[in-house]
């Protein structure tokens, strides 16, 4: 049975701006899922990896750890416990072929889903105000 995918925008990663303390990264979804996807996005982002680019899997197989393909080792393995504490625990991997503007390709697996059902919130961003 063919796979349809709807597309909400598109554009180029390559044409997109983004801060220098970030890492662009493409999404990689084995189950079509947009609740997912939007909350993969929030929680990469919190973390400072902005999604340039989410795409289905061409497998129906869910990984049973999420894998992030990367072109830096360094900052992957210099952000592991920042990430794992977003998004659990990952596989690190060469990325030969990144997207032209991207730099790490993340791969959400049966992992992820584990962690996010036993760690439902982000941790809190605010400071509350000094008296």
């Amino acid at each position: 049975m063919p796979r349809s995918a709807r597309v909400i925008a598109s554009v180029a990663p390559s044409s997109l701006t983004i801060g220098a303390d970030m890492m662009a990264a493409e999404l990689v979804l084995s189950i079509d899922d947009a609740t997912l996807a939007y909350e993969a996005v929030k929680r990469l982002e919190y973390v400072g990896i902005a999604v340039a680019l989410i795409r289905l899997s061409d497998s129906d197989t869910l990984e049973e750890t999420t894998i992030i393909r990367h072109v830096d080792k360094a900052v992957i393995d210099n952000g592991r416990v920042l990430i794992e504490s977003v998004a659990g625990p990952f596989k690190s991997r060469t990325l030969k072929r990144p997207v032209d503007g991207t730099d790490a390709q993340i791969t959400l697996g049966q992992s992820y889903l584990d962690f996010v059902a036993g760690n439902p919130n982000l941790p809190e961003t605010t400071v509350p105000p000094s008296e």
